[in-house]
């Protein structure tokens, strides 16, 4: 009896994991005949778990996500590698071919980046409406319309109108759209999906916008706007057009009690709840400080090398962008595995790290230790910031949470460069400005450390259906 007994018992162990693969298997088309065919080399339950084994590799959702991932990732090389890259190069062209003056150029770019800004905070409502690839494919079309007529611009009302329609295109056709298709996709490798997707920024800066240098030296500007143009309408739009399908996740009625949402809808808190909670403002100003100390050294680093007594200075911009492209992809693989808000308050204590250094040691040494260090926070605190919103709020409301979120801290991107030409003005070098930015970067990043989730749990936030990628 006893043995019956054990015959008749629930299988445990590796039993238990053949049986149930066997279960969610057997009635899947040709997957008996594949894992019978298999077994003749070698043991029965090898088949099974081969079978098992290229079933979960070659599964159509998860690889239809990552396809998406890539095509959203070859869209930020587009945008930034003809956009944001390039605006250097378009504003030195148009200062000595085309005879504006600087300042009126550089007023231009100015109205690029606040354009881009302040459109993010309807988009947030548009993608929810309409599907997120005709956003990014209009974005594409006004981009494209806006180099196109680049170069024909010959009055100074001319200039800031193409450039701020060039604005609305970047910000309608880059990371605002991607980054929300990217969070809806994905559950458990967000993260890493996040940041190889946006590795294609980087690649941009590396790779298209030196090239494009190239041709506009030798083509000029207003033979080559009109190729590029097309390309950020091909390039950009038509593979998002193709590939990016479907509607983003609903967000549930006003009433859905956050952190429990009925009928499978996203966990999360609603837009007026997140914007009125200290945590909203905290993560706000938080990054807004951390990334307006980010790009004004980084718009000044050149100058920095400079001061250290380097006569290359030029090369820490190389150093700089290959770490933010290193820094990137170890991300993706860290996030994975550690928190993001700890990942986050790290980032930014490495950040003021890297001022000190490039604030206390001299030469080359100093410049490539510091430059490094500054590229690997590049490379990551861009691609916390919607993991962060994500961690704090939920999905519910994801783009417009990110989008005013990503306004507040903008503003003080913009004002990052300034502030460090007048504590340069100020003090006579970079020494004491230098270790100021490092001061408020540990500062910013304790707050980082302090953040919570607002109404939902992570738990809630972590136990979403397996069958997500």
């Amino acid at each position: 009896m006893a043995d019956i007994a054990a015959d008749l018992a629930p299988p445990r162990g590796e039993v238990a994991a053949l049986v149930a693969v066997q279960s969610a298997l057997a009635d899947r088309p040709g997957a008996l005949a594949a894992a019978r065919a298999l077994s003749h080399f070698g043991e029965h339950s090898i088949g099974w778990l081969v079978v098992s084994a290229i079933g979960a590799i070659l599964q159509p959702a998860r690889r239809r996500a990552w396809l998406v991932v890539f095509v959203i990732g070859w869209t930020f090389t587009v945008a930034t590698g003809l956009g944001f890259y390039s605006l250097p190069v378009y504003l030195n062209v148009l200062v000595h071919s085309r005879g504006f003056a600087l300042t009126t150029v550089s007023y231009a770019v100015s109205a690029f980046f606040l354009v881009s800004a302040v459109v993010n905070v309807p988009l947030g409502r548009l993608i929810r409406r309409i599907q997120p690839r005709w956003v990014m494919l209009g974005g594409s079309v006004l981009a494209g319309l806006s180099l196109f007529l680049l170069g024909r611009v010959e009055a100074v009302w001319e200039l800031y109108l193409d450039f701020t329609i060039f604005g609305c295109g970047f910000s309608a056709s880059s990371y605002l759209p991607g980054t929300a298709v990217i969070v809806g996709l994905f559950d458990r490798d967000r993260a890493r999906a996040l940041a190889l997707a946006l590795t294609g920024g980087s690649v941009g800066g590396v790779v298209v916008a030196p090239l494009l240098a190239r041709i506009v030296d030798a083509r000029g500007l207003t033979a080559t706007a009109p190729w590029l143009g097309l390309a950020y309408l091909i390039l950009g739009g038509l593979p998002v057009l193709v590939f990016v399908r479907g509607h983003l996740a609903a967000a549930p009625a006003a009433g859905a009690v956050a952190g429990a949402p009925a009928g499978g809808a996203p966990p999360g808190v609603s837009y007026a709840v997140a914007v009125r909670s200290a945590a909203f403002v905290m993560v706000t100003v938080s990054f807004g400080v951390l990334m307006a100390d980010q790009v004004g050294t980084q718009v000044q680093i050149v100058a920095i090398g400079s001061a250290m007594g380097v006569g290359n200075a030029g090369i820490a911009v190389a150093i700089m962008a290959s770490a933010t492209v290193v820094g990137r992809l170890i991300g993706a693989f860290a996030l994975s595995r550690l928190p993001v808000i700890g990942f986050s308050a790290v980032m930014g204590v490495l950040q003021g790290a890297s001022f000190v250094v490039l604030a206390l040691l001299s030469g080359l040494a100093g410049l490539v230790a510091g430059t490094v260090l500054f590229g690997i926070t590049i490379g990551n605190l861009t691609v916390l910031i919607p993991l962060v919103v994500v961690e704090l709020f939920g999905l519910t409301d994801y783009p417009r949470i990110y989008a005013v979120s990503q306004f507040g801290a903008s503003v003080g991107t913009a004002a990052g460069p300034a502030m460090l030409a007048w504590l340069h003005s100020g003090f006579g070098s970079y020494r004491v400005p230098l270790l100021i930015l490092a001061g408020i970067s540990f500062a910013a990043s304790m707050a980082v450390a302090r953040l919570r989730p607002v109404g939902i749990s992570r738990r809630v936030l972590r136990r979403r259906p397996s069958a997500r990628a």
